[in-house]
């Protein structure tokens, strides 16, 4: 079954592979967002446009739907780019662990005006709220920040 995750309000279908090996499910994701992307540019090389908010937001949206369809011991926070993924389940939660690779790139949109806020909510399809407590650094929404607060999160869940 395709993923349909929602972006600026509408429904974007990511089509969707798996692949089982020994006890290892992979999860392939297909859309014409990850497709502009190259093997040796796996990534959008800007980090605060809109193009490289709606692949980051399919993407953590994604992640979150599969943990819905699988059973997951643990989420292993690779970098930034899967850090919003948890926000979607909530309340829900799930034992993650974070990565750290390179500070420099850290997944960043400006939110330095009730427009820009409001923007970057709706590509990401997140309440306000939750941008407010987990992703919102001073005037950005910073994607490392969301691994970086709801990992602690979860030391004081019983």
């Amino acid at each position: 079954d395709p993923m349909t995750v929602t972006i600026l309000g509408a429904p974007y279908t990511v089509t969707v592979q798996y692949h089982t090996l020994n006890n290892i499910t992979y999860v392939l994701l297909d859309a014409p967002i990850f497709r502009q992307q190259s093997k040796s540019e796996p990534y959008p090389p800007r980090m605060d446009d809109l193009d490289s908010a709606v692949y980051y937001s399919a993407w953590n949206a994604c992640i979150a739907q599969a943990c819905n369809r699988f059973p997951v011991d643990i989420y292993h926070i690779n970098d930034y780019h899967g850090a919003a993924a948890p926000l979607y389940l909530l309340p829900r939660t799930i034992p993650c662990c974070l990565s750290l690779h390179n500070a420099e790139f850290q997944g960043l949109w400006p939110m330095r005006t009730p427009q820009e806020k409001e923007e970057v909510c709706k590509v990401y399809n997140l309440d306000k709220s939750i941008v407010e407590q987990y992703v919102q650094f001073g005037e950005v929404f910073n994607l490392l920040h969301a691994g970086a607060r709801y990992a602690p999160m979860l030391l004081t869940i019983e």
